[in-house]
């Protein structure tokens, strides 16, 4: 493993991790050395393997009085003989994985060090991974505590998967007009907003307008997260959302806008019970490109009231 070691007279650090006899010195940017410390290892410890790629793909390890990427030189992960259970406790790899993510969106993220990390722990207990769902969520109008509550009610699916599957998701809606498109395909019709989010009514067998292009619409997730996917959700491996729409998001997002609104939601969900074709989509509001039905609605009514 890389060994960890102080500057005298500093509070910087570098690693020198061995490979075929010769040593490199890998100098650690602070917010990578933050990180380590905080899992308490010091000057002469010998620091996991996972947590040295993950800080070098996400770009904190450096050279010294050179420009030359570590990323190039690193020891070839496949070539390194190292066992991540025994290198870090469950409750250590989740502490790493939120630390990173605190710090980095998913989507920033260029690590299979990294994402077999978040791989590992996706059994660990609710408690430990709290944070980490929150921080992959921030994307999304929902909490880690309704994404625990409800994953396997809507998905079978481990929260913290479940959780990546939601952010991805939302990260697609956010691309170019893709919120737009992805509501007009299903015929989408806005019931609800609030400051962020516009709550649509769709129908998943509406048929798409021949002007609309839906090709933008498609999931961009590491294949390490695809492949561990047990059963995969139709049209996901292929990065389009298909039936991600009618057996993942639609249920939960439903049951966001019953805990929101005290008329609307509970009529929409027995609606949607009864007919299984239609459900809820909730979009990004500040990536609509035209007014929703209730912002026009609002606009008629302060007109009407600045001309009496």
């Amino acid at each position: 493993m890389p060994g960890l070691h102080k500057h005298k007279g500093k509070n910087s650090y570098y690693f020198v991790p061995r490979r075929h006899g010769d040593y490199h010195t890998y100098q650690i940017e602070d917010l990578g050395r933050d990180m380590i410390l905080r899992h308490g290892y010091g000057d002469g410890d010998r620091v996991p393997w996972n947590i040295f790629y993950t800080l070098n793909d996400l770009g904190l390890l450096y050279f010294k009085e050179s420009n030359a990427d570590p990323r190039t030189t690193a020891p070839d992960p496949d070539e390194v003989d190292y066992d991540l259970a025994e290198e870090l406790t469950i409750k250590e790899r989740c502490e790493f994985v939120a630390h990173v993510l605190d710090n980095y969106a998913l989507s920033d993220i260029e690590s299979d060090a990294f994402f077999n990390l978040l791989l590992s722990i996706t059994n660990a207990p609710t408690e430990y991974l709290d944070s980490a769902i929150e921080s992959i969520l921030s994307n999304t109008p929902f909490s880690a505590t309704e994404v625990v509550e409800e994953s396997e009610a809507v998905a079978d699916y481990p929260p913290l998967l479940f959780a990546s599957l939601l952010y991805y998701w939302y990260e697609m809606l956010r691309r170019g007009n893709n919120a737009q498109t992805y509501v007009k395909q299903y015929g989408g019709e806005c019931i609800h907003q609030n400051d962020e989010y516009a709550y649509f009514l769709v129908n998943s067998e509406a048929e798409p307008p021949e002007d609309i292009d839906t090709s933008d619409l498609q999931l961009e997730m590491p294949r390490l997260l695809l492949d561990s996917l047990s059963d995969p959700v139709d049209g996901v491996d292929e990065g389009l959302p298909g039936d991600l729409f009618e057996e993942v998001t639609v249920k939960l997002e439903t049951r966001k806008l019953n805990q929101e609104t005290t008329v609307t939601g509970p009529v929409v969900a027995q609606g949607i019970a009864e007919l299984e074709f239609v459900g809820t989509a909730i979009v990004p509001l500040s990536e609509m490109r035209t007014l929703s039905p209730l912002e026009k609605l609002r606009a008629e009514l302060s007109l009407d009231g600045d001309s009496s």
